[in-house]
């Protein structure tokens, strides 16, 4: 009897721990700042929207701003309850379901930091605002 009560138990924590490991979510954002990094000023913005969806450990990032515009799949390297990190080869993506903020520097990689040649040497660009978490659904 204690058996098959334990048994269940543990294919019910299971169970539950695979459906939520399947769970997909969705933010809108909205562009509030944008930054160029190597002139060192801001870029003006008529906003935009910026989607993001996380499925496991891959975020995909959709934008429709006309200086952040496509579409971008990001590894997430970190997530705990404050914060999910993401990146990919040229893009480090930081969101703070907590509060909504989110911050994505992109240009990086190749185009990086060279103090011989006066510092940045790319077209890094720092994009800042804030999301909404929309819905949870199942993949």
């Amino acid at each position: 009897m204690k058996k098959s009560i334990f048994t269940a138990l543990c294919v019910s924590a299971l169970m539950s721990a695979n459906l939520y490991a399947n769970d997909k979510e969705l933010y809108l954002c909205r562009y509030i700042h944008i930054y160029q990094v190597g002139t060192g000023s801001g870029v003006d913005t008529d906003g935009g929207d910026l989607e993001v969806t996380i499925d496991g450990n891959n975020m995909r990032l959709h934008g429709d701003n006309k200086d952040a515009s496509g579409t971008f799949n990001l590894e997430i390297t970190q997530q705990s309850g404050r914060s999910i990190t993401a990146k990919n080869e040229s893009m480090l993506f930081i969101l703070k379901p907590l509060t909504g903020d989110f911050m994505l520097n992109a240009g990086l990689g190749e185009f990086g930091f060279d103090v011989n040649r006066g510092g940045h040497k790319g077209h890094q660009r720092r994009y800042a605002g804030s999301c909404k978490r929309v819905e949870s659904f199942q993949a």
